[in-house]
């Protein structure tokens, strides 16, 4: 019985392992305490509603850092603005695209 739940607490860690570092992350460089740092980041995905990120923070620092894992594959158009409490920048755009490659097609031994 405490073999078994041993094995039932090592399977439930390496899952809450693996969620909690899933990538990739859409990141900004930080904004430090000299600066004036954002409250919240507004993100458009692709034209669509937009939605807000809370900003990462750590110690005398903040930052974009979103969590793009649960996106499908396809392209990407995202548009960032960063706010606070007195209005939001004009946005930034990039664009990614999210694909895993196709399998080989020949293997071969080559020189």
């Amino acid at each position: 019985m405490k073999r078994l739940l041993f094995i039932a607490c090592i399977i439930a860690f390496s899952l809450s392992w693996t969620s909690a570092f899933a990538e990739p992350f859409l990141c900004s460089n930080p904004y430090t305490i000299d600066m004036v740092r954002p409250t919240h980041f507004e993100i458009t995905v692709n034209g669509g509603e937009p939605m807000d990120e809370d900003p990462q923070v750590a110690g005398d620092w903040s930052r974009l850092h979103m969590d793009l894992a649960d996106f499908p594959d396809g392209e990407y158009t995202i548009e960032v603005k960063v706010c606070n409490m007195w209005g939001c920048s004009s946005p930034t755009p990039f664009f990614f695209i999210k694909a895993v490659p196709s399998e080989l097609e020949n293997i071969f031994i080559g020189n």
